[in-house]
């Protein structure tokens, strides 16, 4: 999770081709050349005459990175949990194909994959961490199957994945719930046997590494320290004398071959910055390989032929590699400032807020990109989907997994303080403004718009039976809530305290963002195309006056079709619009991670 090789405001960015290439199943990403910059034209049309489109912010080549693993041949696998892919990257050339994504055909669906693994067969083992589920597919992302289901207690999600060297298959189970036990599962590579839980002993264990012996290497995220597993005698867990004051997120064992010794290569994170370690197996001893300053590390792997350490990150998405040698720390495959814009809200200093999914994150309007905020780093923040700034508060919607539910929290930006405002959604989505001291907040799995008083935190249900309601937009001057029925392809009104229902507009595909430009417009990201025969089209933004049947399309081509993580039917994460009083529009691109502006030509 570092932000590091930076070219302009947003770091080393995607080449044209590879901002296409990136909305492709199975077809080859090229890396950008390092230090070049990113082209300022967007790849999206603006199909009215007085607007030009252009990159805010440029697109995320390789978002959400969590586990990779190493082939011997100069790939690195990638698992990409939010965007639900994986990704192989050639480390001489750069290039990268997709082999796997929740859009495939056929096969088994990934659902946010967290961590994979490399066979002794040469077939890749993730952990699909939402279906409580192992799959095994070979190289090419053909031949998916399941070899083993219910790796869960009901609560606990797969998440790490290590082979012994003596070819057994360990998975660890978690919920980020430090009071509720995590495990290590045994699971037969062949889907023969049963997955068998060995222990369950364990407190949140992240991504782990197995030793010669046969010993497992397991951090404990929240914990800040290092369980050790003898499969053999699941009842001996210790711990490491190793402590770390940050959250640690991943443990590998160096390769016998590379060091007798098998040192342990451990990532740490806190707040602006991650930390790469090497930890005595036996004494706990630590000695300082690599620090990042911008966002903290998620997962690691070791190159058996050199030693050679390449971290995942996460927030920012991209892979960086150590240097055994010089333990200096450079970028192999980019990172982007945005993983997955999901929100926009415009701040009082003409800024914007976006929520990313994965962090909290301030854009001016250059386009500079400051993160106020990450994913399970700052204050245990979970995915943040929405969120809108009052005064030095921020507000935005939380969700993590089953062992807590949604809520709408609050952070103090000059103390960083945060506090619950109001819980016990199921996945609390978009955030907007409403009537004095309320916030209005959209449910997509619960189909309800709530409006919260922000001094008691009572919500008050305003429309429910929605399907999946997206994007919100707030008229104080008609005290009318508009909201984007993404499921039913339409655009409802309902007053600000609760009434009838009314359609503003209908007939659109997948409607996501809404907001309402300075001459009371609303402005509507289409997702997935301008009608529901083109569904399958990228996005447009369509111009609608309310009570009327004036439509224009102002721009096609949006990066908006991303399905994300499969939770319900027909669920992708949203796109979402903002106008500013200078007449210029901002559309988020969940697709590719990018800010799209539309100015004035004339």
């Amino acid at each position: 999770m570092i932000r590091r090789s930076r070219s302009g405001p947003h770091g080393r960015s995607a080449s044209p081709r590879s901002v296409v290439l990136l909305l492709a199943a199975a077809t080859p990403l090229l890396a950008a050349t390092p230090g070049a910059a990113a082209p300022e034209t967007a790849q999206a049309t603006a199909t009215d005459s007085s607007y030009s489109a252009r990159y805010l912010v440029r697109p995320n080549p390789l978002p959400s990175v969590n586990g990779m693993a190493l082939d011997g041949q100069g790939h690195l696998y990638v698992a990409q949990a939010l965007v639900n892919r994986i990704t192989r990257i050639d480390l001489a050339t750069g290039a990268a194909v997709r082999i796997a994504d929740d859009t495939d055909p056929v096969g088994e669906s990934l659902q946010s994959p967290d961590d994979v693994a490399v066979g002794p067969d040469g077939n890749l083992y993730i952990t699909n961490a939402l279906k409580k589920s192992v799959v095994r597919m070979a190289p090419d992302g053909s031949g998916r199957t399941t070899v083993a289901a219910d790796v869960t207690d009901g609560i606990t999600g797969p998440n790490g994945i290590a082979f012994a060297p003596d070819g057994r298959l360990f998975v660890s189970d978690l919920a980020f719930d430090p009071a509720h036990p995590g495990g290590l599962w045994q699971v037969d590579p062949q889907g023969t046997a049963a997955p068998v839980r060995i222990t369950d002993r364990l407190q949140v264990p992240e991504g782990f590494g197995m030793a010669s012996d046969g010993l497992a290497y397991v951090p404990e995220y929240y914990a800040g320290r290092i369980a050790v597993v003898d499969p053999g005698d699941p009842a001996s867990v210790t711990r490491l004398p190793a402590v770390f004051s940050g959250m640690v997120s991943a443990v590998k064992v160096t390769p016998k071959g590379l060091d007798p010794a098998e040192p342990l290569v451990v990532v740490e994170n806190l707040p602006g910055r991650g930390n790469v370690w090497r930890v005595d197996r036996t004494s706990g001893e630590k000695t300082l390989l690599a620090t990042g300053s911008g966002a903290a590390f998620d997962n690691l792997v070791i190159d058996p032929r050199d030693g050679a350490i390449y971290v995942s990150n996460f927030v920012q998405g991209g892979v960086q590699r150590v240097d055994p040698r010089t333990c200096g720390l450079t970028q192999v495959f980019p990172a982007g400032a945005l993983a997955t814009p999901t929100s926009l809200s415009l701040n009082a200093d003409g800024s914007l807020l976006v929520a990313g999914g994965t962090s909290l994150a301030s854009v001016n309007s250059r386009g500079q990109v400051t993160t106020l905020s990450q994913f399970l780093v700052d204050g245990n923040q979970g995915v943040t989907p929405g969120a809108v700034r009052i005064g030095d508060t921020v507000y935005y919607t939380d969700w993590l997994d089953s062992s807590r539910p949604g809520r709408l929290m609050k952070r103090d930006l000059a103390t960083g303080a945060q506090s619950v405002v109001a819980s016990g959604f199921a996945i609390p989505w978009h955030v907007r403004q409403g009537p004095v001291g309320t916030l209005l907040l959209t449910d997509e799995v619960l189909g309800t718009v709530y409006r919260i008083d922000l001094a008691t935190g009572t919500k008050t249900v305003i429309a429910t039976g929605l399907a999946s309601p997206a994007g919100l937009a707030y008229d104080p001057g008609t005290q009318q809530v508009y909201i984007a029925e993404a499921g039913a392809g339409r655009v409802v009104a309902v007053p600000a305290q609760g009434g009838l229902l009314r359609t503003v507009a209908d007939g659109l595909a997948k409607p996501e963002g809404v907001t309402l430009d300075h001459q009371g417009r609303l402005l509507v990201v289409d997702a997935a195309g301008a009608a529901r025969e083109n569904a399958d089209l990228p996005g447009s933004l369509i111009r609608i006056v309310p009570g009327t049947k004036s439509r224009t399309t102002l721009a096609t081509g949006l990066p908006t079709k991303l399905t994300g993580i499969t939770l319900i039917p027909g669920f992708t994460y949203t796109s979402d619009v903002v106008a500013r009083p200078d007449g210029s529009i901002v559309v988020s691109g969940a697709a590719d991670g990018s800010l799209i502006q539309l100015s004035r030509s004339r």
